[in-house]
């Protein structure tokens, strides 16, 4: 148990969205689109744990990809924008606990490396933007949550201590960042992290397959 802690910081993708088979298909397509092979596990493994940046710079270090490292953000964002405007659905239970945690009082917010473009439109297509106080993209601070720096600002902005905040997220290094920076963590199933799932166990101070069962940690 982690009372009282109020306030609730999720992910996005991979944590309240079903998106990460969708987000991959945008980024092999720009492999596909230069002939270049891939294996789909490895580039699953492999972008989880980057933003948008950081898959350009691995595209082109990994794949040798023939382009600049924002011509590639660029082909990702266009690629991904019917997907989160149309097609990418929530993860089972997500509604229901979103508006169950916020009937009894806990502060949501949501933090991810997914632009504002698209987050935007598809939590307002879901109708689940109305559950959050806050709904940050990692470029509202200039930087990522591959570092702690990120989760003090995050607690900066809210007016709270970090260790005031639960972390909630289906990536191992940010809810560690998270985690070094003060911060509850919960770790959440994803496919694309399953062969973490071990790990985050032990780590975090808790880990749920279904958002429903996250109001019997707090």
């Amino acid at each position: 148990m982690m009372k009282p802690v109020r306030n609730l910081i999720f992910d996005l993708d991979g944590t309240l969205v079903d998106s990460m088979p969708y987000y991959t298909d945008a980024i092999t397509d720009i492999l596909k689109a230069q002939g270049i092979a891939y294996d789909q596990q490895e580039i699953v493994r492999d972008v989880t744990k980057l933003n948008r940046v950081g898959i350009a710079k691995y595209l082109i270090e990994h794949f040798n990809v023939n382009a600049t490292v924002d011509a590639i953000v660029a082909v990702i964002d266009q690629n991904s924008l019917a997907a989160y405007r149309t097609a990418i659905p929530t993860k089972d239970g997500v509604v229901e606990t979103l508006w169950e945690l916020s009937r009894s009082g806990y502060e949501l917010s949501v933090l991810t490396a997914t632009p504002h473009p698209l987050v935007d439109e598809c939590l307002t297509r879901l109708k689940i933007y109305d559950c959050f106080g806050h709904v940050w993209s990692c470029s509202d601070f200039g930087t990522s949550k591959n570092s702690p720096k990120i989760f003090y600002a995050v607690a900066e902005r809210l007016g709270v201590k970090t260790r005031e905040c639960v972390m909630l997220d289906d990536n191992f290094d940010a809810l560690t960042n998270a985690q070094k920076a003060g911060m509850h963590t919960i770790g959440v199933y994803d496919p694309s992290s399953e062969h973490l799932s071990n790990r985050m166990k032990e780590q975090f101070d808790g880990y749920v397959y279904r958002l429903w069962e996250i109001p019997s940690l707090l």
